[in-house]
């Protein structure tokens, strides 16, 4: 397995697990696809740190870099959407339907600013979480994998201290989720569990690679065994896995499905590899931090759309019709915003370094 095959394939977990969003927000297979797919991202996050083996920087340049590619988008998309979200807020109002979208401004902001879920603001707020989730846990995991390689031999990579890291930090996670009942800002509450995932990521590397290797038997066994533990979870535990909101049920059965959907996913990326629509997927996994803001506040203003016009749509067939529109509305949008607005996708420079 070379290395530009590789980072191909990660690009096709990637862009499959930006799929999987796109479907569990548009109504498919909710609650077995949020049993995993947001652990999934942040163990590739992990996965990707130990494939590009990035030699140690300065704190000052790493904060610069994450705060590039992370914040300003999320900075911008949320201004973007608010704005959006006025406009439709004033024009409904002077056509006297409130009650089709309607926002409080001033909670809108602040809770912007905070990276706290808002109820008083019909827009994307609530699922544009990850983007300083992300950011606050790859800086928590900047500080693990500094201690981490001055206790080891410069340059290995130790598995098991990176696998106690993910179980302690699950644990702390659990702990703060029992005793501290308010939420946090700046998502320092959900970055504890997501930084554990970070960890697990860096500490699967060996085996992942070790999956991609097995033949295809072995590979769909595997994918069998994952699939067996996400069901079982999930009809075990007594909530869902809301990470966004820093709840996630019985904390055990919750751990078990997300690790599990991991292998899962993984896997049945590596088994189908050869048959995989692998433009589309490299596609979503090079634009994934534009399609996150955007295909929220589409889907945001559909649903709104279809309940006030209360269009009578076959129950199974209503979430593929969004996933088919959002599809549409997003490729103009992407196209858009990579030509014209480089800043919205983290890959221009705000903070210099």
């Amino acid at each position: 397995m070379g290395n530009l095959g590789r980072i191909d394939y990660l690009d096709y977990v990637r862009g499959g697990a930006i799929f999987l969003v796109l479907a569990h927000h548009s109504g498919i297979l909710g609650p077995y696809i949020l049993a995993f797919h947001m652990p999934l991202f942040f163990v590739l996050s992990g996965y990707i740190l130990n494939v590009k083996g990035r030699k140690d920087e300065r704190f000052v340049i790493h904060f610069k870099k994450r705060f590039n590619r992370l914040i300003i988008p999320y900075l911008l998309f949320e201004a973007l959407i608010l704005l959006s979200s006025i406009i439709l807020h004033y024009g409904f109002k002077a056509l006297q339907l409130e009650d089709v979208y309607h926002i409080e401004i001033g909670y809108a902001v602040r809770d912007i600013l905070l990276c706290l879920e808002s109820p008083r603001y019909i827009g994307a707020i609530n699922l544009l979480w990850f983007f300083p989730c992300l950011f606050v846990a790859d800086l928590l995991f900047f500080f693990v994998k500094r201690l981490i390689n001055r206790l080891f031999k410069e340059g290995e990579v130790h598995a098991f201290p990176y696998f106690i890291i993910f179980v302690a930090l699950a644990l702390l996670s659990y702990l703060e989720n029992k005793f501290v009942h308010i939420r946090l800002p700046f998502t320092l509450d959900t970055s504890l569990m997501a930084t554990s995932f970070i960890a697990l990521g860096y500490a699967s590397r060996k085996l992942v690679d070790k999956i991609y290797n097995q033949t295809k038997s072995f590979q769909l066994g595997y994918v069998i065994f994952g699939l067996v533990g996400v069901i079982f979870s999930v009809k075990m535990n007594t909530g869902l896995f809301l990470m966004f909101v820093n709840d996630y049920g019985n904390y055990f059965y919750a751990m078990l499905g997300a690790v599990s959907g991991v292998l899962f996913f993984f896997s049945l990326i590596f088994l189908l590899e050869k048959i995989l629509p692998k433009s589309g997927l490299v596609y979503l996994s090079i634009n994934s931090l534009i399609f996150f803001p955007i295909h929220l506040l589409i889907l945001t203003f559909m649903n709104k759309i279809f309940t006030y016009l209360n269009i009578s749509v076959n129950e199974w067939s209503l979430p593929y019709i969004r996933v088919i529109l959002t599809v549409l509305f997003m490729i103009p949008c992407i196209y858009i915003i990579n030509k014209y607005f480089p800043v919205l996708t983290g890959s221009k420079k705000v903070l210099k370094y």
